[in-house]
C-alpha cells in the first residue's frame, strides 16, 4: 500500500514542507539561545583570564612596604636670592612603630579614609560601586572610592586617573593583603602618606604643622592631619586654615558616628583653636614654583646616569626664581583676574548661614584669622547688615563696612572708556545702580578686603571681593640665558594648586600671529608689503559654508601693510597668509621656536585657535627676542649636598652668579654645545620691530606708558582666553588670563588689551626697575637695510612726502619710489573727472 504522503503535491505535502521549515527554525533558535551560555562559560571567561594574565605581568610583587631609612633630610629649594622657598617631598621622613602611634590618630585616619580596614581584604566592593557611579556620571574619573591599602598600593603603580591604573592598583593591592598583615600596612601608611608642606607621614607632619612629636598631640590636632589625606596642598592649613578646619570637623563626626568617640569629646574638640607652628610656614613662600621644582627634580632623578638618584641626604636645589618678581607675579595675576570677575558682576557669594549658624562661624573665624596686616589680602566673613548703599560684614576680627567704593563694582556696570565711547561714537548712559539687596542678604558667607590697615578699631572700610570664577598665569624669563624668574600658576596656591603656567593649554588668539608673520618673512614679504583686508569664504565642493573668519570689529579696512595688519591684528590678512604660505609650515615653525603642544593643521591655527602652555607662547617670544636662537626656559640652577659639593648645574654661560667650578662647567657646556639656531636673526629682528609697532600703534599701545621702550602682541579668543606677550632689552614676560573651566564668557570688552596687558605692564614695571634698559630691536644684525617707506603704497617714500623707516631683510627692500604728494593730487582729481 502505497503512503499516503507520497504524492509529490497537493495539501500533504505542502504540510510536509511546513513542518520540516519550522522545525529547522526551532533548532536553529535553540542554538541561538545557547550562543549567550557559551560566550558566558567559554569565551568571556578566556578572554577575563587573557587580561588578567596581561595585567599580572604589569603589576609588581608585593613591594617591601616596611623597608625604611629614618632619612629625616630635606631637600631646600632657594630663590636666586638665597631664599627658602619650599621643601621637596622626597624629604622628612622619620619612620614610627605602629607601636608608638597614639589609637586616636589610628581612628582618625579610619574613619576618615576606610571605615571597614579590619573587615576587607584590600578592596571595598561598595565603595568601588559608589565611585563608578559617580564617574560614569560626570563621563571621567572623578572619585576613587580606595582603601587604605589601594592608597599604599598607589605610591607603587603611578598617580594617573585612569581604569587601568585602577585595576592594577586593586590587584596590587591584594598581594599586600595576602604577604603584609593588617597593623603592618596601617604601619607603613602612615609613615608614607603625603600631608603637604613636605611632610611624608604622621611623624614628619606633627612636626611640620605643630612643631610637636606625634606622641604629643591632642585629639583636634590629630583629627586635622587625618582630614588632609583627601588634598594636602589644598588643605595645607598653612595657606588654608578654612578648608583644613572644615575637615576637622567632618573627621570628629565620623570619630562620633563610628562610637570611637563619645558626642562631648566630639564638641571639645571642635572648639578648639587652630594653632599652628608658623616657623615651617614661611618655607612655602612660592609653592608654584616649589611644586615645579619638585617636578623636574624627580624627572632629572629618573634620567639614565642622572648624578642626582644615587644621592642621600638633604640637598640645596638653588632655582632661578626670585622671590620679590614670584611675589609680585602672583599680586598682579590675582587683582587682574580679580577686576574682570568685578567687569563682568560676578558673584560674591559662596554659601549662606543659616542665624544658627552664624555665632559658630563667628567664633572659628575669631580663632583663626589675626590682624589685618597684609595688604591685598582677603578674608571670609558673613554679612551681618544691610543698609540703602551699604552693608556690614563681621570676619570675626572686626566689623568690615562695605562703603559705596567697596560696593561699586556690584552695584554698577562698567562703562567702556573714553576712546572705545568715541569710537562706538556714543556718550556715558546713566545707569540705574543694582539694589544691594538683589545681590547681598545677611547671612552671605563673602570675601572682604580691608583698605585701611592702619585702623584696627571696631570697624574698618572694606571692599567685596567677587568669587574667583576666572584665572590666569605669568611667565617670566631672562632673555639671553632661558632663566625663569617668575612662574604664577594662578591667582593663589591656597585657591587652585593647579599651575597653569606650565600645564594648561589655551588658546592664544592673535598672540600666534608673530609666528606667522615672521614665517611670511623667512618667505621673502616685507613689512612693506601689501596685504588685503577682505572678507573671505570658506565653502565645501556643494557650496556649503564651512568657516567665515571675521575681524574683531566685523569691519575691513581694504588694503594695507603688512605691518599695520599685525599690529592692528587684523584676522582676514593672517587667514589668507596662511592660505599662501601653508598650515604645515607654519605649524613647523611654531614647534621650532618653542611650541610643543599638538596643533590642529586648519588655516584658523593663523588666529590661534590651537593650545599652547603659558610657558610655551614664552619661549617663542623669547626666541624671537633672541634673534632666533632657542634656549628652553629653565628652573634649576643647580643642586648640592648639603655640605657643598656640586651634584648638577644647569647655569648659562650668562649668568654671572655662582660658585667658580659652577661657571667654569657652564663655560665648557657653552663650548660644547651647539647654538640652536631656529630662525635666522634678520627674519627674527624684522618680526621684533613690527612687534614694536603692535605697541607703538597697535592693540598694545598702552604698553607705551611703560618707562622702558618693549614689544608685545595682545590676543583674546571668543569667548575664555586673553593674553599678553612681549619683551624688554632683557625680559619676556607673558600673561594668560580666563576661565579655565570655559564656564561662561569673559564679557564684552575684554581683550588682551585691556585685561592682560595691565597685568604684564604693573608687573613689568617692577621686574625693569634699577635695570638699565635698552630699546629691543637696538643693534640690527648684518643683512638688514633700513627703508624710508609711503605708509600707503609700501614703495620707497618721495622725498617730498610722508614716510617711515622700516627694516628689510637684505635683497627684499623695495626699490621703485611712491608719487609725491603733487602728483597724487593730480592723479586725484583725473579720477574725479572721469567720474563725473
Amino acid at each position: 500500500m502505497s503512503s499516503p504522503y507520497s504524492n509529490s503535491s497537493g495539501p500533504a505535502a505542502a504540510y510536509v514542507v511546513g513542518e520540516r521549515t519550522a522545525t529547522f527554525w526551532r533548532i536553529a533558535g535553540r542554538c541561538l539561545l545557547l550562543v549567550p551560555t557559551w560566550l558566558a562559560l567559554w569565551v568571556f571567561p578566556l578572554l577575563a583570564l587573557d587580561l588578567y594574565a596581561d595585567w599580572c605581568e604589569r603589576v609588581p610583587e608585593a613591594p617591601p612596604i616596611l623597608e625604611h631609612t629614618d632619612d629625616q633630610s630635606v631637600d631646600a629649594y632657594l630663590s636666586s636670592e638665597g631664599i627658602r622657598l619650599g621643601g621637596g617631598d622626597a624629604g622628612r621622613r622619620p619612620w614610627v612603630s605602629i607601636d608608638d602611634v597614639p589609637p586616636d590618630l589610628i581612628g582618625a585616619f579610619i574613619a576618615a579614609e576606610d571605615e571597614g580596614f579590619f573587615e576587607h581584604h584590600g578592596i571595598d566592593p561598595w565603595s568601588i560601586a559608589r565611585a563608578l557611579v559617580t564617574n560614569v556620571r560626570r563621563g571621567h574619573v572623578a572619585q576613587g572610592g580606595s582603601t587604605i591599602t589601594q592608597q599604599l598600593a598607589k605610591m607603587y603603580v603611578g598617580q594617573e586617573r585612569t581604569y587601568d591604573r585602577k585595576l592594577r592598583e586593586a590587584m596590587l593591592a591584594r598581594r599586600i593583603e595576602q604577604r603584609y598583615s593588617k597593623l603592618e600596612i596601617l604601619e607603613a601608611y602612615l609613615n608614607k602618606i603625603y600631608l603637604g608642606a613636605g611632610a611624608n607621614g604622621v611623624e614628619a607632619a606633627a612636626q611640620t604643622y605643630f612643631g610637636r612629636s606625634l606622641s604629643e598631640l591632642e585629639l583636634h590636632e590629630e583629627a586635622l592631619l587625618a582630614g588632609l589625606t583627601s588634598a594636602p596642598s589644598r588643605l595645607n592649613p598653612f595657606h588654608n586654615p578654612k578648608g583644613a578646619l572644615q575637615r576637622r570637623v567632618y573627621v570628629l563626626g565620623r570619630m562620633e558616628e563610628m562610637g570611637l568617640i563619645d558626642a562631648p569629646t566630639r564638641q571639645q574638640a571642635d572648639a578648639k583653636p587652630l594653632l599652628l607652628d608658623r616657623r615651617s610656614a614661611g618655607e612655602f613662600a612660592a609653592p608654584y614654583v616649589a611644586q615645579e621644582v619638585r617636578r623636574q627634580l624627580r624627572a632629572l632623578e629618573n634620567q639614565e646616569n642622572s648624578p642626582l638618584s644615587a644621592t642621600a641626604g638633604s640637598r640645596i636645589v638653588e632655582s632661578t626664581v626670585s622671590l620679590a618678581l614670584q611675589q609680585r607675579a602672583v599680586r598682579e595675576v590675582s587683582r587682574g583676574a580679580r577686576q574682570m570677575s568685578m567687569n563682568r558682576q560676578d558673584s560674591a557669594i559662596l554659601t549662606h548661614l543659616e542665624p544658627s549658624e552664624l555665632a559658630g562661624f563667628v567664633a572659628d573665624a575669631r580663632r583663626t584669622y589675626g590682624a589685618f596686616r597684609v595688604p591685598g589680602r582677603t578674608y571670609l566673613g558673613v554679612v551681618v547688615e544691610t543698609a540703602e548703599t551699604e552693608a556690614w560684614v563681621d570676619t570675626g576680627r572686626a566689623r568690615v563696612r562695605l562703603d559705596a567704593e567697596g560696593l561699586k563694582w556690584a552695584r554698577f556696570k562698567p562703562e567702556p572708556d573714553a576712546e572705545k565711547l568715541k569710537r562706538m561714537k556714543r556718550k556715558p548712559k546713566p545707569q540705574t545702580p543694582n539694589a544691594i539687596e538683589t545681590f547681598l542678604h545677611v547671612g552671605d558667607l563673602v570675601q572682604v578686603e580691608p583698605r585701611d590697615l592702619s585702623f584696627m578699631g571696631a570697624e574698618v572700610a572694606g571692599s567685596l571681593v567677587p568669587v574667583a570664577n576666572i584665572q590666569g598665569a605669568v611667565v617670566s624669563m631672562e632673555i639671553k640665558s632661558g632663566a625663569l624668574r617668575a612662574l604664577a600658576g594662578g591667582t593663589g596656591f591656597d585657591v587652585s594648586q593647579y599651575n597653569r603656567a606650565t600645564r594648561s593649554c589655551r588658546q592664544p588668539g592673535s598672540a600666534f600671529k608673530p609666528i606667522l608673520y615672521a614665517k611670511a618673512i623667512e618667505r621673502g614679504l616685507t613689512p612693506a608689503s601689501m596685504v588685503h583686508d577682505f572678507p573671505v569664504r570658506y565653502e565645501d565642493d556643494a557650496g556649503h559654508l564651512i568657516w567665515e573668519p571675521r575681524n574683531s570689529d566685523r569691519d575691513f579696512k581694504g588694503a594695507l601693510l603688512l605691518v599695520s595688519a599685525l599690529a592692528k591684528s587684523r584676522n582676514l590678512p593672517a587667514v589668507k597668509l596662511i592660505k599662501t604660505l601653508g598650515v604645515g609650515s607654519v605649524a613647523d615653525l611654531a614647534k621650532e621656536l618653542g611650541i610643543d603642544s599638538p596643533m590642529r593643521l586648519t588655516p584658523s591655527l593663523a588666529l590661534g585657535a590651537s593650545c599652547v602652555s603659558p610657558i610655551e607662547l614664552n619661549s617663542v617670544y623669547g626666541t624671537l627676542a633672541r634673534r632666533g636662537e632657542r634656549k628652553d626656559p629653565y628652573l634649576i640652577r643647580s643642586v648640592s649636598t648639603a655640605a657643598g659639593e656640586l651634584l648638577y648645574d644647569h647655569g648659562d654661560v650668562t649668568e654671572p652668579a655662582g660658585p667658580i667650578d659652577a661657571r667654569l662647567h657652564r663655560l665648557v657646556r657653552a663650548a660644547r654645545l651647539e647654538r640652536r639656531q631656529v630662525l635666522r636673526p634678520e627674519v627674527a629682528y624684522v618680526t621684533d620691530f613690527m612687534l614694536r609697532e603692535a605697541v607703538v600703534g597697535g592693540t598694545g599701545k598702552d604698553a607705551r606708558k611703560l618707562t622702558v621702550p618693549v614689544a608685545g602682541k595682545t590676543g583674546t579668543t571668543n569667548r575664555f582666553d586673553v593674553w599678553f606677550a612681549g619683551f624688554s632689552a632683557d625680559i619676556v614676560t607673558s600673561v594668560w588670563l580666563g576661565d579655565d573651566q570655559n564656564r561662561a564668557s569673559l564679557g564684552e570688552g575684554e581683550t588682551g588689551g585691556t585685561s592682560a596687558l595691565p597685568v604684564w605692564m604693573a608687573y613689568m614695571e617692577f621686574a625693569v626697575t634699577g635695570r638699565a634698559q635698552a630699546d629691543p630691536i637696538d643693534a640690527p644684525p648684518v643683512h638688514i637695510l633700513y627703508r624710508r617707506i609711503d605708509p600707503e603704497s609700501g614703495l620707497v617714500a618721495h622725498k617730498d612726502g610722508e614716510g617711515l623707516w622700516m627694516p628689510f631683510v637684505e635683497g627684499t627692500e623695495p626699490t621703485e619710489v611712491a608719487t609725491g604728494p603733487m602728483e597724487r593730487s593730480a592723479d586725484v582729481a583725473d579720477i574725479l573727472d572721469r567720474e563725473f
